[in-house]
C-alpha cells in the first residue's frame, strides 16, 4: 500500500530479522493526516515514549521512530504541495501574470516561482495578502 506505515510485530520481527511474530500490525493509510492525533495519543498512554531510553531488545523503538520521522516529512510534504497548489490557484484566479501578481503582493516574479513551485513556503501574511490580491483583481 503506498504512503502507509506499518507497525506492530511483523515490521519489528522483520527488522530483527526474527522469522515470525504472533501479534497483529496495523497499516495507517492516513497516518499523515492523522499524524498529530496518532502522536498524542500514543505520548499520552502510560509507558510510551518516542524520546529517552527503553529496554527494546528486538529495535522496536528505532522502528516507531523511523515511522513517526517518516510520517512527519510525508506530512510536511503534502502541506507544502498544498501550499503552492493554493498560491498557483490565486495567481490563476486573479486573471494578473504572474509579474503583475508578484508585483502587487510585494515580491519578485522569482520568489513567486518558488512559491508556486513548492520550494518555498510563503509566511501566513504574505498567503493573506495574496488571497486579497486574487480577489480584487478577479
Amino acid at each position: 500500500m503506498p504512503d502507509a506505515v506499518l507497525v506492530g510485530g511483523s515490521a519489528a520481527a522483520l527488522w530483527a530479522n526474527h522469522g515470525s511474530s504472533q501479534d497483529h500490525d496495523h497499516v495507517l493509510a492516513d497516518l499523515t493526516e492523522r499524524f498529530d492525533a496518532v502522536l498524542e495519543a500514543i505520548e499520552a498512554t502510560d509507558g510510551w515514549s518516542l524520546t529517552g531510553s527503553l529496554p527494546d531488545p528486538y529495535g522496536t523503538t528505532e522502528l516507531l521512530q523511523g515511522g513517526v520521522a517518516r510520517a512527519r516529512k510525508l506530512a510536511a510534504e503534502s502541506e507544502r504541495g498544498e501550499v503552492a497548489a493554493e498560491v498557483s490557484g490565486l495567481v490563476g484566479r486573479s486573471g494578473l501574470s504572474q509579474q503583475a501578481f508578484a508585483e502587487r503582493i510585494g515580491t519578485s516574479g522569482s520568489r513567486l516561482s518558488t512559491y508556486m513551485s513548492g520550494k518555498v513556503v510563503p509566511s501566513a501574511a504574505l498567503m493573506v495578502r495574496m488571497r486579497r490580491v486574487a480577489r480584487s483583481a478577479a
